[in-house]
């Protein structure tokens, strides 16, 4: 009876361990969060229907530690598109990522499906399989290789990435020195393959009570035919913010691409439309939309990297030149507000349709409801001035985001 008894002590031991070892080994967390659009003048063109639409997220974020130094990582989207009346149009973000971090005295190794970014997300920003490997130290050295697309498997036809950079930091600055690669192998149904390269510098300074965030890159290319594309960028970015009082900062953009007639423009090598590849020719690094809300939407036309391209075509290497103002203040406990306002013109006019300039500006506020959940709110304005017969109607964006982190 004894023998019965410490038996079941035994497996009663083993049943209440079991749970809060794996809560030890196991953290979890996550976001969702529920939004939606207006949008009137879709295009610059006030005669086009005005649009609304409604979308969700629950995010998830998981952590295993499997060993010293191991550990396990994944993140998985739930309930996630577009709203309507049965299941809800789908994002093709659902796709799980995990990915294998190990940590071991001088060096660290990343390898699975995973999101990627260098300095401000502007050359590289991308989930996508590869590895990153971090050769640890006072200057750490950081290589990464990303399959961005496997075609045929017999044949040389990918699309692969690889980067190299170098960092550093002190109580100053933290800066990082990178150079990049694309390299396209073609596709079954186009063969023609290409090489873009890029090299840039981006480093966040602390000067109190200024901060400065610059970027600089520089990328180059053609396609591997007789005649092909050459492909040529050159971009540089800064932000420069002030604490002016305990509650209000403000800051200033300047951002400059150089625009080509006779070459084709490249402001970055990836992007999320990896990652998502919802429509968004743009990643993480919208500038323009700062704010508490800005993700999927920009009032500027769609480019890739918008600030760096003002033109009504994705393809037109138009360059730019932009400066935008910004403050952002606490007004009581609950509620913060943010305003910026900016100008953009292109650096090279393409063909006889083009934009000359746009003036944009955006106004964002946070309302904490309760603990980690907030309602966020923007509203957006655009007006550009076109040459030719582009539409030249002011754009206007009214959003909201409900959201609550865990």
């Amino acid at each position: 009876m004894s023998r019965l008894v410490s038996l079941l002590i035994v497996l009663l031991a083993i049943a209440v361990a079991t749970p809060v070892l794996a809560e030890q080994r196991l953290s979890l967390s996550g976001q969702m969060r529920v939004r939606g659009y207006y949008t009137d003048g879709p295009g610059f063109d006030t005669d086009a229907k005005s649009t609304s639409t409604f979308n969700q997220r629950l995010r998830l974020f998981g952590n295993i530690a499997a060993a010293e130094g191991v550990s396990v990582h994944f993140r998985q989207d739930f309930s996630t598109g577009t709203w309507d009346e049965s299941k809800g149009t789908p994002s093709t973000s659902t796709r799980p990522e995990a990915w294998l971090n190990v940590d071991k005295g001088m060096f660290n190794i990343k390898a699975g499906r995973m999101y990627y970014r260098i300095g401000n997300a502007i050359v590289a920003d991308h989930v996508a399989g590869g590895a990153v490997f971090t050769l640890k130290g006072a200057v750490p050295v950081e290589f990464a290789y990303f399959k961005l697309e496997e075609n045929d498997v017999a044949k040389d036809d990918d699309l692969d990435f690889y980067t190299l950079a170098v960092r550093h930091k002190t109580d100053m600055y933290n800066a990082v020195v990178f150079g990049g690669l694309l390299r396209d192998g073609g596709s079954p149904t186009n063969t023609t393959k290409s090489s873009t390269y890029a090299v840039g510098t981006q480093a966040n300074f602390k000067l109190d009570p200024v901060n400065i965030n610059f970027e600089a890159n520089y990328f180059t290319g053609e396609e591997d035919i007789s005649g092909g594309e050459k492909y040529r960028g050159l971009q540089v970015f800064t932000d420069i913010g002030m604490k002016v009082t305990e509650t209000v900062n403000a800051g200033l953009i300047l951002a400059y691409a150089k625009g080509y007639d006779d070459k084709v423009q490249v402001s970055n090598l990836t992007n999320d439309a990896y990652a998502n590849g919802a429509g968004r020719s743009n990643g993480i690094f919208m500038p323009e939309t700062n704010g508490f809300f800005t993700a999927g939407f920009t009032p500027l036309y769609r480019s890739n990297n918008q600030i760096f391209r003002i033109s009504h075509s994705a393809t037109a290497s138009a360059g730019s030149r932009l400066v935008q103002g910004y403050v952002r203040a606490k007004v009581m406990d609950p509620l913060s507000v943010h305003m910026n306002v900016g100008y953009g013109q292109p650096d090279e006019k393409i063909g006889t349709d083009y934009v000359k300039s746009i003036t944009y500006a955006n106004i964002s506020s946070r309302y904490q409801l309760a603990a980690r959940t907030n309602l966020d709110t923007v509203y957006s304005y655009a007006k550009p001035k076109v040459n030719g017969t582009l539409e030249d109607d002011a754009k206007q964006i009214l959003a909201f985001n409900l959201n609550v982190n865990f």
